[in-house]
């Protein structure tokens, strides 16, 4: 097999692993299959592109910050057998087949970092979610004709009452997509994909815009922030002239909305619903409402739960070691370490899941794939304190650190030269 099958192979293995689960939506809801049978398939199968069959096992790259992530992710698969083989987790919560795919694909990544071509695998990347970014959108936009709600939720169901393509699951795609979008745009040339290019940010900040997810605005705006600011990565393709340009045309459009809010009752009426949808959330977070946000105020109520679990109702080896893999539900990864993992576990997965992702987002980077990684490391900070589960969650992480060090290694050989 030439080198360039196996840059390709490799390249549609990392894709498909980012990208996976959303792709095994899309196919579910074409063929209008229930089953998680299609996601299993689309894992194993990304699993298979990324293996390289021509060399043994000699793992590259290995630094402290990779040694914590593969021991933890080690440890909870450990536990959730145990769990699975006691039966005290709860089912369909990230189950052990799960974990062990998530831990053998980090592993594969590991062993190939070396025949890894950045820019054939942002360049997989950026089509594969371009095309996922259009599909969700066509068949959201689909059902809201269809059903007359303007107000999206959900599409489909698996076999365990799940929604297949979710609020959730279509803003991952659309910010993966921007992502994605702005950082291949370093290598686009020609005029026409230049075209496709914007048409592409256009599809990917509707799509974001109609999932409604206020977690994934904030992670948006943080990630233009860190692009814009931090990287210079904007500041190539929008001068002085063109920055106050846009400055005025936000001010201007701004200020026609607060004219059209004072002359028309119903449009100061939807802007007052858009204004509360934010501000309850944001204080159903801080636990000052329960009442506004059906969604937050479970997690609320759930994190009050263990909370109080934890600190008045733990025997000393349960505060040290956790009550157990997944017994309990929080969606908040952090909770959810220290409630499941104890103290210990739980501070493991704070270097790992919280100061790793930090320490990498923070360092200044200018290749393409390390700001597109900067990007999908951004989102496993942010989950910690909005949504999720701590399992599972590292490989983009992994993938930073690896192209960190190759990068570092290049720049010590430049230099040597």
């Amino acid at each position: 097999m030439s080198e360039k099958t196996n840059e390709r192979l490799l390249a549609w293995g990392i894709a498909l692993e980012i990208m996976g689960i959303n792709t095994a939506a899309v196919l579910k809801l074409l063929i209008g299959s229930s089953t998680n049978i299609l996601s299993i398939m689309v894992m194993l199968l990304a699993l298979l592109l990324m293996i390289n069959y021509g060399r043994g096992m000699r793992f590259y790259g290995i630094n402290a910050a990779a040694g914590v992530i593969f021991a933890y992710s080690v440890f909870t698969i450990i536990l959730s057998v145990v769990a699975k083989y006691k039966g005290t987790e709860l089912p369909g919560q990230f189950e052990p087949v799960y974990q062990v795919f998530y831990l053998l694909e980090i592993l594969a990544l590991w062993n190939n970092n070396e025949r890894l071509n950045s820019k054939r695998v942002l360049k997989t990347l950026y089509y594969l979610s371009v095309v996922l970014s259009v599909a969700y959108l066509i068949l959201i936009l689909l059902n809201m004709v269809k059903t007359g709600n303007v107000l999206f939720n959900t599409l489909g169901t698996d076999s365990e009452g799940k929604g297949v393509v979710t609020r959730a699951s279509s803003a991952k795609v659309a910010f993966i997509t921007f992502a994605a979008t702005i950082t291949y745009r370093e290598y686009i040339k020609n005029r026409l994909e230049k075209i496709a290019n914007v048409g592409a940010l256009a599809v990917s900040t509707i799509l974001l815009i109609i999932s409604t997810r206020r977690s994934v605005y904030i992670m948006f705006i943080a990630m233009l922030i860190m692009l814009m600011w931090d990287k210079g990565l904007l500041k190539k393709y929008v001068d002085l002239r063109k920055f106050k340009l846009i400055v005025y045309s936000v001010v201007a459009v701004v200020a026609v909305v607060a004219l059209a809010a004072i002359a028309s009752p119903k449009v100061y009426n939807v802007l007052e619903n858009v204004f509360n949808f934010f501000i309850n959330g944001i204080k159903t977070y801080l636990g000052t409402s329960k009442k506004e946000d059906m969604a937050a105020s479970i997690r609320m109520g759930s994190l009050d739960e263990v909370k109080e679990n934890y600190f008045h109702n733990s025997s000393i080896s349960e505060i040290l070691f956790g009550r157990g893999y997944m017994t309990k539900w929080v969606d908040i990864p952090i909770a959810q370490a220290i409630y499941d993992l104890g103290a210990i576990g739980g501070l493991f997965y704070i270097i790992a899941g919280v100061i790793v992702p930090i320490k990498y987002v923070l360092k200044k980077q200018t290749e393409p794939i390390l700001i597109f990684a900067q990007c999908l490391v951004l989102q496993i900070i942010f989950n910690n304190v909005s949504s999720g589960c701590p399992y599972g969650v590292f490989l983009p992480t992994i993938f930073m650190v690896l192209l960190a060090k190759r990068e570092k290694e290049k720049i010590n050989e430049d230099i040597t030269d």
